[in-house]
């Protein structure tokens, strides 16, 4: 008998499928929406989280539109991360003797969203943003007002006498 070689034919692998991790506010958007979906087709469509979340991204426009862009700006925006990305861009632009470009980035520099750190700190429970205001001293116990037990005593005193 003689033996044939079979080549051996490489399985492509398969991508993993992308995943993503949404908020508990999120999921709890799109289990309702999952929900609604059951309750309109009365149980003859089957859909998964991941249908009704792909269902939406591509009925997207493929670019975000400028609002969506501030509000995403808005809700993520660090302003130190912001800083520690401007220093190393203006290192390489004094490197290569760009002093627009310095210039563009100082500008930028100073404005930095400030109030974004005032009010990320809050919420973060930074102790130096809460500033309480200092606390009153006590005042002192004045000799004409005798505690409890000088009263007793000196009522026993009195009517003893």
């Amino acid at each position: 008998m003689e033996q044939i070689a079979i080549p051996k034919v490489e399985k492509e692998k398969a991508k993993p499928p992308e995943r993503v991790t949404l908020g508990t506010d999120e999921g709890q958007r799109v289990e309702a929406w999952l929900a609604q979906v059951n309750e309109f087709s009365r149980g003859y469509l089957t859909l998964s989280k991941s249908d009704i979340v792909n269902f939406f991204v591509r009925q997207h426009k493929e670019v975000l539109t400028p609002k969506e862009l501030q509000q995403i700006r808005a809700d993520h925006y660090d302003p130190v991360r912001h800083i520690t990305w401007i220093t190393p861009q203006i290192k390489e632009a004094l490197h290569n003797g760009d002093m627009a470009r310095v210039l563009e980035l100082q500008e930028e520099l100073r404005k930095v969203e400030l109030a974004a750190i005032k009010t990320n700190s809050k919420r973060c429970g930074d102790p130096s943003a809460e500033r309480k205001p200092p606390r009153q001293k006590r005042k002192p116990k004045t000799q004409s007002m005798p505690n409890e037990a000088e009263q007793s005593v000196r009522i026993t005193a009195n009517s003893e006498s």
